[in-house]
């Protein structure tokens, strides 16, 4: 589980968390550390808007302790599901979840919810479109600018 480095949050649940012999605390990481945990884990529980999208970006279910989010996408997919904060949906969803992993294997591959990362190239083909630089019937997913 990873911690915080606000002070009054550490205060509320390290001294409660750090006896258990199956919880790991581990200080913050940096953004690439992260991101290596999480394309190493197997199933996210989160409350956290950055592994909500992370998560399902990298193909990991992903629970979201929320009952609400700003980013749909990953949910209407089913990489990501709403689980609220009740101990019970938690538990459920969590448990559902560890069984499609034993199934299915601890990667869904839905494609990506948030785009296939040809953003950027679209962008500059209808701006180089509409001055006049590119053809009518240019497709921009097809070129890089990189």
């Amino acid at each position: 589980m990873g911690t915080t480095s606000n002070p009054i949050v550490r205060e509320a649940f390290v001294p409660a968390l750090s006896g258990l012999e199956n919880v790991f605390l581990i200080e913050p990481l940096s953004y690439p550390e992260y991101v290596d945990l999480l394309n190493n884990s197997s199933l996210i529980i989160s409350d956290s808007s950055g592994a909500e999208e992370e998560g399902p970006t990298l193909g990991i279910r992903t629970l979201v302790l929320r009952t609400v989010t700003e980013r749909p996408e990953a949910v209407s997919t089913g990489v990501a599901k709403l689980t609220g904060r009740d101990l019970k949906s938690i538990l459920n969803n969590a448990t559902d979840a560890l069984v499609e992993i034993h199934n299915q294997g601890d990667r869904v591959h839905l494609g990506q919810p948030y785009g296939d990362g040809n953003a950027s190239a679209r962008c500059v083909a209808a701006i180089a479109k509409y001055f006049g630089k590119l053809p009518a019937d240019h497709i921009a997913y097809q070129w890089s600018i990189i």
